[in-house]
């Protein structure tokens, strides 16, 4: 593949992700303040679940690949 390609894939791909995890994000906060979470439980934590391994690996890609961070 040529390297912009792959480069501007990463970047796609990058925004995708932080995309869907503030989608999620604002979801899981609206469904706390309207006290869906006490209602469907499963529903809850998965998606507490699926925060916390997204924010879990973001931390740990940022920390390995970026110096400054350290």
């Amino acid at each position: 593949m040529n390297r912009k390609l792959l480069i501007l894939l990463f970047i796609l791909g990058s925004i995708a992700t932080f995309i869907g995890f503030f989608v999620i994000l604002i979801d899981w906060l609206q469904d706390y303040t309207n006290g869906v979470n006490h209602h469907s439980l499963i529903e809850s934590i998965l998606e507490t679940g699926v925060l916390l391994v997204y924010a879990y690996f973001g931390i740990r890609f940022f920390s390995r690949h970026f110096s400054f961070l350290h």
